[in-house]
Parts: structure tokens; sequence; C-alpha cells
């Protein structure tokens, strides 16, 4: 997901979630999720594809107590 994300190569809602084996909801839940994480995450309809508004990466970590 952050791969296509990244390289703004998702294609539009239905064809993206159906390439990631999830239901369009869940996509949108997930992308919701990531927002609200600071994720930049942005649509073109004109390019039908989601996208970092800016350059960066996304991080998930662990770290032990």
């Amino acid at each position: 997901m952050e791969e296509s994300i990244h390289q703004a190569s998702t294609g539009a809602p239905d064809e993206f979630a159906r390439r990631l084996g999830i239901s369009t909801r869940t996509l949108y839940n997930y992308l919701h999720f990531l927002r609200d994480r600071g994720a930049p995450i942005l649509y073109s309809r004109a390019r039908e594809t989601y996208y970092y508004e800016f350059p960066g990466k996304m991080m998930i970590k662990f770290e032990p107590e």
C-alpha cells in the first residue's frame, strides 16, 4: 500500500482495494487511520491515484518498555 501511494500509482479506490485484496470500505478505513496519524495522503481525481502531499515515508516502530 505504502509503495503504491509513494509512487502515485494506486489507481481509483475500487481498483486499489481490489489489488490489495480488501474491500473499498476497508481501504477507506486504512486511509483514515493513516491520515489520523499524520500521513499527508491526498487523492487526485484527474490522475486517479492517491499520493503523498510532500516527500516522506511511513515508519511503524515498536519500542519495548
